[in-house]
């Protein structure tokens, strides 16, 4: 079959990609429908792989029902020339769309928020798109639209398809990411997309391509941005949050960003609900500062670094309860244990006139995989069992929320603390 047969070609300017070009036909039976034309460059079409590749693009779309994904219309792979028609998308790519068009920050998260359905979509149906940039988004009423799965990867247990050779790098110049370039064995992970997306939110708000999570002064893309441009940006109520998807989203190491799409929309909806109080205490700032440091770290450096700033957090969480508690006789004393993963804050509440009364104040925070973890216990006195309840669980790299945990849950150790020192007294006949 040849695409002629059913099809006019209504423009002769085309799109190139890596496997084809791409013209606008209109069909011949019925002149309301139009479709976008793939041929794969002659040059390509006497290469088995590339058809098999061109084969898997067409498969993949046929995976995929959903409106945010071109349907295929018509194809022919054996053809001497293959190609493909899919569904026509009236709308501009990004770069276009972006040229004429403001994306407020806000506006930019509910839209990278709809790509990360679009893209965990695919990946529900076993498909890795693996070339996600601004080229190949279509705009259509604000909405996304995702196409040129050339390079996509599919996984199917009943096929016997050969990966992505080890020596073969994939990706674009939009953002290069280690685990696509040429020796790596990472090339088939979700993973790759999801941090692709966080690029497009990325350049959705600066206009600017992220290039790489890491440049040679080991910044991350949204590191790098002029004082001018985060002095315009902070002014937005929604910026800081979102800065912190890219501190775990543009890290280098795979293993410390978003694993999937879901967790991904997750904190968008956490930076689309500001219902967070932010404690500007300079002494705070200054740990929220070092704490920061440690993002742009590698991942062992990381792990090192973050118990001592742990011990920070909690020897400020120490004087602030002795603060509030020390009167009247009343004092709270403190000790301290460390591992390589962990440091714990016991929390001493006396009275010099019932110095046999005792409660203990519990604070632990840990690392556990790549997460942190905060919990709490109150005791009648050192020997009394503890039973620790956690209140928080965060990304490693996520160190800002991770202080405001602390600062948010203050005020309820003291309450739980003093209640449990007031009613030892009262049994006691105080």
């Amino acid at each position: 079959m040849d695409w002629q047969t059913s099809w006019n070609n209504i423009n002769t300017s085309s799109k190139r990609g890596g496997q084809g070009e791409v013209f606008k036909v209109q069909n011949k039976t019925n002149d309301s429908i139009f479709g976008a034309l793939k041929v794969m460059h002659q040059s390509q079409a006497t290469s088995t792989n590339r058809r098999d590749r061109f084969q898997r693009e067409v498969e993949a779309l046929q995976k995929i029902e959903i409106s945010s994904i071109p349907k295929v219309l018509e194809f022919d792979i054996q053809n001497s020339s293959p190609y493909f028609i899919s569904e026509w998308i009236e709308g501009k790519d990004l770069n276009e769309f972006l040229d004429k068009n403001e994306f407020t920050v806000e506006k930019a998260l509910l839209f990278t928020r709809q790509l990360a359905l679009v893209v965990d979509s695919c990946h529900q149906k076993g498909i890795i798109h693996r070339d996600i940039k601004p080229e190949n988004i279509l705009v259509r009423d604000w909405q996304p639209i995702l196409v040129d799965f050339g390079i996509s990867w599919t996984f199917d247990e009943n096929e016997n398809i050969p990966k992505t050779p080890i020596g073969e790098e994939l990706g674009n110049r939009f953002l290069r990411l280690p685990e696509l370039t040429a020796g790596s064995q990472e090339k088939h992970e979700k993973i790759s997309d999801v941090t692709f997306v966080v690029g497009i939110l990325f350049y959705l708000i600066t206009k600017k391509y992220p290039r790489q999570l890491k440049d040679s002064d080991d910044r991350m893309p949204h590191d790098r941005l002029t004082m001018e441009e985060k002095a315009l940006y902070q002014s937005d109520r929604l910026w800081s949050k979102t800065k912190r998807i890219f501190n775990v989203g543009f890290q280098q190491s795979s293993s410390l960003r978003f694993q999937s799409n879901i967790e991904l929309i997750s904190n968008i909806d956490a930076a689309l609900n500001i219902d967070a109080v932010m404690n500007n205490e300079d002494e705070l700032d200054e740990i929220k500062k070092q704490l920061l440091d440690l993002i742009n770290t590698d991942e062992l450096k990381q792990r090192r670094k973050a118990v001592e700033k742990f011990k920070l957090l909690n020897n400020k969480l120490y004087n602030e309860i002795s603060s509030e508690i020390s009167q009247n006789g009343t004092t709270v004393s403190n000790n301290e244990s460390s591992s390589a993963s962990s440091h714990r804050k016991n929390m001493y509440i006396l009275n010099d006139m019932f110095q046999s009364i005792q409660t203990v104040l519990c604070h632990s925070i840990e690392i556990v995989g790549n997460s942190i973890n905060c919990s709490y216990a109150i005791k009648e006195n050192r020997s009394a069992q503890e039973t620790f309840v956690l209140y928080y669980s965060g990304y490693i790299t996520d160190l800002e929320t991770l202080e405001e945990a602390i600062t948010k849950n203050k005020d309820r150790f003291l309450k739980e603390a003093i209640l449990a020192f007031s009613n030892q007294l009262k049994k006691n006949g105080a």
